[in-house]
């Protein structure tokens, strides 16, 4: 039996071991499979992908600067603080998506004050999941 997962790991595709590494993530998190997930748009880039494997994957969708989760917090003169967190982004591409398109699937609102909107204040920094605690965390510098 065991010849037989070997051979049958062989045979599997680099796109099915990170979708159903997606998917195990997504399930044991409860968040469901749809564009609210933070990895739906790598979810679909995988899917229609014409690379071999996933080095060559990588290469190809991954900027010289390296992509990573992002909490935004735009604060206004008038009290008014959101949150949100914008996965697999590079740090400039998370701001935008924060200032200009923060309704867009690829943002997620973890905290929002409703009050009027004057001049804006952003912060950023880099979060990683902490499964321990089960929510996004401040990456720790080394």
């Amino acid at each position: 039996m065991l010849s037989l997962n070997i051979y049958m790991k062989d045979k599997i595709s680099w796109q099915d071991k990170r979708v159903a590494a997606i998917t195990r993530w997504s399930k044991k998190r409860g968040i469901p499979c749809s564009d609210m997930n933070p990895y739906f748009d790598e979810y679909c880039d995988i899917i229609h992908s014409k690379a071999n494997n996933k080095k060559e994957y990588k290469g190809v969708n991954m900027t010289k600067e390296e992509k990573k989760d992002w909490e935004v917090t735009l604060s206004y003169d008038v009290r008014h603080n959101d949150t949100y967190l914008i996965p697999n982004q590079t740090e400039k591409d998370a701001l935008y998506l924060a200032e200009n398109q923060n309704q867009s699937s690829e943002c997620i609102c973890l905290k929002e004050d409703k009050e009027d909107i004057e001049d804006v204040d952003t912060t950023i920094k880099e979060v990683v999941f902490n499964s321990e605690k089960k929510d996004w965390l401040p990456k720790e510098v080394k």
